[in-house]
């Protein structure tokens, strides 16, 4: 674990990370065009913020707790599998 941004970043770079989006590149498939996210995948936002897509809009978890910003801030996506095809019914 860690208890840090700094802390956490620290171990994703001892394993050969740039950062937190560079590790979740390396799990998780992108998504060709992030316009096109769907409910529950990854989203990246400006500098490398992290959120879960729901609807049309971003979760974000900052420092004073949960945000909510618009899915037009996306600018990279990640398509968690196990989702894939369960919004659809």
């Amino acid at each position: 674990g860690y208890r840090s941004e700094a802390e956490g970043l620290r171990k994703l770079r001892a394993k050969g990370f740039v950062d937190q989006v560079a590790f979740i590149a390396a799990l998780i498939p992108e998504v060709e065009n992030p316009a096109e996210a769907q409910v529950g995948d990854i989203a990246i936002l400006d500098g490398s913020a992290i959120g879960v897509v729901q609807g049309a809009n971003i979760y974000v978890i900052g420092p004073h707790g949960l945000g909510i910003t618009p899915l037009t801030d996306i600018r990279r996506a990640f398509r968690i599998p196990l989702l894939e095809g369960l919004a659809d019914g």
